[in-house]
């Protein structure tokens, strides 16, 4: 999380965050109130480190704080686990500043995609990622050229927020088939995979707002976070 190194006050406070950890037995029912109280715990820990509020690229290490937030989930499944930072994340909304747009626009976009994010964060299977197939090879400027293309087909040049989860995970998995490759190259690659798709496909403009840079912003952002 780069932004958070920028400032020594926002290192401690992730820090504080850590140490503060909840270790859950997930025993009966998240939906308790010793569970609500450390949701609600959890948010103001969050609020504290994004005291000036959050942009859309932060979306992705907030929903991993979150998760490491509740360190032990040796106990819970992966709707569990997506359940804990979806019910955070909501609390953590209600008490910040959201980026750059009214409540009124920006919920429905994020209720419609937090899911499918969370996904991200915590998949089903932890293999979602795995290729099919290794190449003991670099990636070539023609490799690339010709995945963003078949991207481009897949999606018919067209982009919108329910598409994040799908070409993130896409674009991981293929570039994972290229297992000799340091993982800045890997994430180098995979940026500009990505960008050159949201830029070159067509996105829905909502309430005058470019939902295209919102959708490389929150596609982007979780490339790097799941490439760390």
């Amino acid at each position: 999380m780069d932004y958070i190194y920028e400032e020594n006050t926002k290192v401690e406070l992730v820090k504080t965050f850590e140490k503060s950890s909840f270790k859950i037995p997930y025993i009966s029912s998240i939906f308790s109130t010793d569970f609500f109280k450390k949701y609600k715990e959890c948010s103001k820990y969050l609020k504290n480190i994004f005291a000036d509020g959050f942009q859309w690229h932060d979306i992705a290490d907030i929903m991993t704080l979150i998760m490491n937030y509740f360190s032990d989930f040796s106990n819970s499944s992966a709707v569990e686990r997506r359940d804990s930072i979806l019910k955070v994340f909501d609390l953590f909304i209600d008490i910040t500043d959201t980026p750059f747009l009214p409540d009124a626009i920006f919920d429905p976009i994020f209720k419609s995609i937090a899911s499918s994010l969370a996904h991200l964060i915590v998949p089903d299977d932890p293999n979602e990622f795995v290729p099919d197939f290794i190449f003991d090879h670099e990636i070539s400027e023609d490799e690339i050229s010709l995945f963003t293309n078949q991207l481009l087909l897949e999606f018919d040049s067209t982009i919108e927020f329910n598409d994040i989860s799908s070409i993130t995970k896409k674009i991981i998995k293929f570039i994972n088939r290229y297992d000799s490759m340091s993982l800045e190259l890997k994430k180098e690659a995979s940026l500009k995979i990505a960008e050159s798709v949201i830029d070159s496909s067509s996105s829905t403009e909502i309430e005058g707002v470019d939902s295209k840079n919102i959708i490389k912003e929150l596609t982007t952002s979780f490339i790097i976070q799941l490439l760390k």
